[in-house]
């Protein structure tokens, strides 16, 4: 399998737009050993803001916009090795460093939609590797329209409620030309960016940024 990291936008009626950039909407329970390199990103209090894919034993990729207007980042925690959102049962850890895509500006607009969402973040302890916490490979081809695609996360299950989802859950998707998304979509969809869609009511949403697709 191979992974692209994503920059979930809310889905219900349109496609999902993931840059090369909420319990998944329409999706299903999923079990932690299916998708061992989920990594959630937790504010000091323990609630979900964002998901990550592991790399290494050391690194984890997420969006950049997950830190965006964070102050809390000596406090933040970053769970592996659990399917659960409410209490990590698996293995917690701390960031050490968290490096952001340079060209990132986090401009919202038609011709750039958060543009280079990218961010790589250190953690302060290896990651040791078992069934349910570990590395994923990443890409090493293009990703060609009309590919199968599945989304991960424990964002909402729900718009436009805020209501998370205890359990990590999973959904199908197909992969979009990005001359089609942009014909469906209000803003462009850059060369090095994908857009996925399998049909209305089947999506991501808050709580699923900077989660992975697998393809």
């Amino acid at each position: 399998m191979k992974v692209q990291t994503v920059i979930y936008l809310c889905v219900i009626f349109y496609p999902i737009v993931f840059a090369k950039s909420v319990k998944i909407i329409g999706g299903t329970v999923a079990d932690i050993r299916e998708f061992p390199y989920m990594a959630s990103f937790r504010y000091p209090n323990g609630v979900l803001f964002c998901a990550g894919t592991i790399i290494s034993n050391r690194h984890i990729l997420t969006a950049a916009h997950c830190f965006e207007f964070s102050n809390t980042f000596d406090e933040m925690k970053i769970c592996t090795g659990t399917s659960e959102l409410k209490n990590c049962s698996g293995t917690l850890h701390k960031p050490k460093h968290i490096e952001i895509h340079p060209e990132f500006t986090g401009e919202m607009s038609e011709t750039s939609k958060v543009h280079h969402d990218l961010a790589v973040v250190t953690v302060n302890k290896c990651i040791k590797f078992n069934e349910v916490q570990n590395k994923i490979n990443l890409p090493t081809i293009d990703v060609l329209p009309g590919a199968n695609a599945v989304f991960s996360g424990w964002g909402k299950t729900s718009y436009p409620m805020f209501d998370l989802s205890a359990e990590l859950r999973k959904a199908s998707t197909k992969i979009l030309s990005n001359s089609e998304c942009s014909n469906i979509q209000e803003f462009s969809v850059h060369a090095e960016q994908i857009c996925a869609y399998e049909k209305d009511g089947v999506g991501a949403c808050d709580g699923d940024s900077g989660g992975p697709l697998i393809v």
